[in-house]
């Protein structure tokens, strides 16, 4: 496949694609061509399913020892020791490859009010290569005025949010809605 990327501002990108087939009647093989707009790229729909991994990886996991009630990570090699940064870690061999720090809602909660820890503790994720932020709770939690019961203004909640991702730009804060859901988005990152 050959990508064109034209210097313009609308349809600028085009793709010629070759395949080579084998003939029915074994006389060789040919080339065929086919030609693709930006129109037709956006318009195809692929019937195959794309996946970054095809075969399971086999993981190997610590868990900082300091997690009362930790994730569950099926089919991985689970060790429990104190992690320097973060709640859950991917090892390779003695590497460190990817770090996750946890937080429930009430936990998050509490951090968001008494900020400069938290800044401090995100500073330390953020250095690391890949690292992520990982709460069980959706967004629209720590806007809910039923949800957070009168204790703190929305306004001052939002606006310390926005101020973590700005901040901090290069961690990724994952909203993942459940307990469950913060497992195993943790889980498929570690992948």
């Amino acid at each position: 496949k050959l990508t064109l990327v034209l210097d313009r501002g609308h349809r600028k990108r085009c793709e010629f694609l070759t395949i080579r087939k084998e003939r029915k009647d074994g006389g060789g093989a040919y080339d065929q061509t086919f030609f693709r707009t930006e129109q037709g790229i956006r318009s195809h729909r692929s019937r195959g399913k794309v996946e970054l991994t095809a075969e399971p990886v086999a993981l190997d996991v610590v868990i900082d020892s300091g997690e009362r009630y930790p994730w569950r990570f099926p089919r991985a090699t689970v060790n429990r020791r104190r992690l320097p940064v973060g709640d859950y870690a991917l090892m390779d061999g003695a590497r460190t490859v990817a770090v996750g720090e946890r937080k429930s809602y009430a936990n998050f909660l509490g951090e968001l009010v008494q900020l400069q820890g938290l800044h401090h503790q995100l500073a330390d994720l953020a250095g690391l290569e890949r690292a992520s932020l990982v709460i069980e709770a959706q967004y629209r939690d720590f806007l809910d005025p039923k949800r957070l019961g009168g204790r703190f203004p929305r306004a001052r909640l939002g606006r310390r949010l926005a101020e973590l991702s700005t901040l901090h730009p290069r961690l990724p804060i994952i909203f993942a809605g459940s307990r469950k859901l913060a497992n195993l988005w943790t889980y498929r990152y570690f992948q």
